[in-house]
């Protein structure tokens, strides 16, 4: 159940470097929040690993907002890594509500 601030349940977000840290805490709390989150991780043993950990997380609280997690390899030191990422979303999800640039 989000602390404080709004329930953003039916929004996608990507958070880069989602893998550990601020930007895995950010994305879990985008996740109880409702959010779609996207972790945006060049490791892809690490984002998977984080993705199911996070889900598992939000299962245990029992969350009702809808929030979950999803792994996709971004590689911010290869345009076309970058461009590969970019085609796959916009495939997968048509829009973007929040960016977090955290890599």
């Amino acid at each position: 159940v989000p602390r404080k601030g709004p329930v953003l349940r039916d929004q996608i977000a990507i958070v880069t470097g989602s893998n550990c840290g601020v930007g895995k805490l950010t994305a879990l709390e985008l996740g109880r929040r409702g959010c779609t989150v996207i972790l945006g991780c060049r490791d892809p043993e690490k984002g998977k690993a984080t993705e199911m950990e996070l889900n598992s997380m939000l299962k245990t609280e029992g969350s009702n907002y809808g929030g979950h997690f999803v792994y996709m390899r971004l590689d911010l030191n290869s345009i076309a890594g970058v461009d590969k990422f970019c085609q796959e979303f916009l495939k997968r999800y048509g829009r973007l509500d929040i960016l977090i640039n955290n890599a």
